[in-house]
């Protein structure tokens, strides 16, 4: 949405959105919780970056957390 989020790699809207569910089995050893990061529009802002994250159990709910749909490019591309 904004042309200032974007980071050295081409990726956009990271920052701010919704944090992000990670595919990691476990948070820190922790098997009961799975890793989200980034940040979200009802966190403080100095928590509103890529590399802020915290575990989260699996099957709680929250309205900032998504996911982000991504692939690799085929070799050759």
């Amino acid at each position: 949405m904004f042309k200032a989020d974007c980071s050295p790699y081409g990726v956009r809207d990271v920052a701010g959105s919704m944090r992000d569910w990670c595919g990691d089995p476990s948070f820190d050893d922790d098997a009961t919780l799975r890793p989200v990061r980034g940040g979200s529009w009802n966190y403080d802002p100095r928590f509103c970056r890529v590399a802020c994250r915290l575990g989260r159990p699996p099957w709680r709910i929250f309205a900032y957390n998504g996911f982000r749909v991504a692939r690799s490019l085929p070799s050759g591309s």
